[in-house]
């Protein structure tokens, strides 16, 4: 809330990192938490439960909603979980891994003509909009999704299998 340029907790929106969003998310009753990164351009989530979902889930769900709407290809970079082939196998939508790094990722869905894509990271992009990674956008597709599934978001990503994927930083 302050435009100081400082950011309230570590930047990367990851579930370690969302223990006051989750509190909060609990306290209210609220539907879901949403957390973004510095720059907006991914989205992190926390069910009604206060319970921060994986990275990955982000990006299924937006892609979930937008292939139940508009069938097509979708893109994806390889450092994203298997979940993203279950959505599209579930719409029968093709799926294409780019190496990682939003710019692949375009690439690859301007040369397919992808309806959607994204990175596991919680990046989002819809090129109906733009072709960059957008967590308002995202948001906006996971509000959606609830609206849709027409029960929490903790129910509702049961449907998918629970992935595990571990990523570090070297260095």
């Amino acid at each position: 809330t302050e435009v100081d340029g400082a950011f309230p907790r570590d930047p990367e929106p990851t579930a370690e990192n969302l223990t006051e969003l989750s509190n909060l998310v609990r306290s209210t009753g609220a539907e879901v938490g949403f957390a973004v990164d510095p720059d907006v351009d991914r989205l992190a989530l926390v069910d009604e439960c206060g319970v921060p979902l994986g990275e990955d889930l982000t990006l299924a769900i937006a892609a979930d909603v937008v292939l139940g709407h508009r069938p097509g290809p979708v893109v994806t970079n390889l450092s994203t979980s298997q979940i993203m082939d279950d959505v599209a196998d579930c719409h029968g939508s093709e799926l294409i891994r780019t190496a990682v790094g939003e710019i692949n990722v375009v690439r690859g869905m301007q040369r397919k003509g992808a309806v959607v894509g994204g990175e596991g990271n919680g990046g989002v992009i819809l090129p109906e909009l733009h072709y960059t990674r957008d967590a308002p956008l995202a948001a906006a597709l996971v509000l959606q999704h609830i609206v849709e599934m027409d029960c929490p978001l903790s129910k509702s990503v049961t449907r998918w299998p629970h992935y595990v994927i571990q990523k570090n930083k070297i260095g």
